[in-house]
This record gives C-alpha cells, structure tokens and sequence, in this order.
C-alpha cells in the first residue's frame, strides 16, 4: 500500500503550479458561461439518483511509520485501515437520502497487528433532520460496539452519487464555478475526449487558503476530476488536499454521463505543504437509476 501511494504522490507533485497552468489556455477552449450552461442543464435534469458502489478503500490515520497520540479515539488503536464492501445511495438533489453500507474492515496496529471486523452503516436524512447508525463486530464473541447520532445532512460513508457527478460537497458545481469567478486555464484530454481545466478564486481565511479546480467534459457536461489545493499561512506552499477522478462513462439518462469508475485521494497538508496521503478510495459503480420517484417513508 505505501509504495502506491508513493507513487501517487509523485504523479501529482507537477500539478500544483497553478501560474504555469494560467498560461496554457487555447482560444478554442469553450468559455466559462457555456461550460456553467451545460453543467447546469445536467444539474437541473438529474432530481435523484440510486446506486451501488463496489469499494477498495485504505486510510492513514497517522503519518506511516509514527504512533497514534495519547488520548486518540481510533477503533483498537489503529495506524491504518483498509475496507471492502458494498454501499447503496438513494438519494434527491435536495439533499434527501438513504445509504446502507456493509464492509470487512482490516484495522492495523502500529506493531503490525491486524484485527478484522465486520461493519455496517445505516443513515437517512429526510430534508430537516437525519440520524446514523454503525455497527463494528469482531469474528470473536466479543460484544459488537454501536454508534448513534443525529443530523443535519445525511451523512454516508463514501462520497454520496451527487458528489461524484454534478455537485461538490453538496453544491452545484455551476453555482461554484459562478461564486468562485472561475477561468479557463487549460486544456486536456481525459479518456480520449477533449476536457477544459478551470479554476476558482481561492477562498482565503485567516489561518488558511483553498482553491478548487475541476476537468470538465464540455460536450457532456461532465466532471471528470475535481481538485482542491490548499496554503497554510501567506507564505505556505500550495499543496494538493483532495482529488476525485471519474471514468468509464456511459449515458444513463437522455443527455446524463454517469461514471462507472471513482478514484478518491485526500492528502493532509500543513504549513510544510503535502505530508502523507490519509484516504485512498476506489468505487465499482453501478446499478445507476436516473430520477425514479423514491417513497419519502425511505428517508425517516
């Protein structure tokens, strides 16, 4: 697992130069308002969406090769953790959902001891208030351990099926692009198809500073990758925080490209700039439903 993410590191560590990429932009590149108008024509057709994910995660708690700090509270002291499972979304673009996800999680200790688990997350949010559920056992008798808790989105354990297609974090990814002032900055080609590279204003606060990026099939009105760079202090490096690569589209609504492949890395940052990739998730997707009616009862 670490020399993968070693070299991960080192296929990004050319794509934080945001000036250099400034200057690559082509004439033929689409502008930002029709790019915005694509991507919202997608965003306004799509009212909810279902579906399965196979996933392969693996997650740094710490820097590998260091100890958890005194007082953590990491399940059975882990370093590190891999999964594997199975997740479902039913879910509105308002936000109203319904995830059940069902993993075999793999916690290491930092002496190399493994201890498996099975574990099941349940989670609803019915557009005003929501409520979690996991459940982790061992493959001994001993007892299983319950967490519960409330609200106020509907909280899931992958990246929700509108986060991996037509909104960021929850918001539409147009609506970004408008807020934040975006530009073209660049071209590229991703899976044989021409994509444009656009960038938001950086977003800065008084310990630190973000900025998105995103690779956008113009033709499709699809997200390919999304980017958010982030600075600690006025003289920090920029650093690669989060990355989310879609691929293997397929039309699964009049006009709609839904991805069958998800990769999702997210680095820790600092003032020193990148240290250690902490989340490395890969989603199979598949079973997509485009804009079925789903019974409200499925949200309470």
């Amino acid at each position: 697992m670490t020399d993968a993410f070693g070299l991960l590191l080192f296929a990004v560590a050319g794509l934080t130069s945001f000036a250099a990429l400034a200057n690559e932009a082509p004439a033929s590149s689409p502008s930002v308002d029709e790019i915005v108008r694509r991507l919202a024509s997608n965003e306004k057709a799509l009212e909810s969406l279902q579906a399965t994910y196979l996933c392969i995660d693996a997650f740094n708690y710490v820097k590998p090769g260091t100890e958890l700090p005194r007082g953590n509270m990491i399940e059975d002291d882990a370093v590190s953790m891999t999964r594997r499972g199975e997740v479902t979304w039913e879910m509105t673009s308002s936000g109203q959902g319904r995830t059940e996800a069902h993993f075999q999680i793999t916690n290491v200790r930092v002496d190399g001891e493994r201890i498996v688990r099975e574990w099941i997350y349940n989670s609803v949010f019915d557009g005003t208030s929501g409520r979690y559920r996991i459940t982790s056992s061992r493959s001994d008798d001993s007892p299983p351990s319950v967490q519960r808790g409330v609200t106020e989105t509907l909280r899931g354990a992958t990246s929700s099926p509108f986060d991996i297609t037509t909104q960021h974090l929850g918001t539409p990814i147009s609506k970004l692009l408008v807020d934040g002032k975006a530009n073209v900055v660049s071209s590229d080609v991703w899976e044989d198809r021409p994509v444009a590279v656009l960038e938001v204003q950086p977003i800065v606060k008084p310990k630190y500073a973000s900025q998105l990026r995103f690779w956008i099939d113009h033709e499709r009105g699809t997200v390919v990758r999304r980017q958010t760079f982030m600075r600690y202090g006025e003289d920090g490096p920029w650093a690669l925080h989060y990355q989310a690569d879609a691929r293997q589209f397929s039309e699964h609504f009049p006009g709609v490209w839904l991805p069958e492949m998800v990769d999702i890395s997210n680095y820790v940052v600092t003032r020193a700039g990148q240290e250690f990739l902490s989340v490395k998730e890969h989603y199979k997707v598949s079973n997509w439903i485009v804009n079925a009616k789903i019974d409200p009862a499925r949200f309470e």
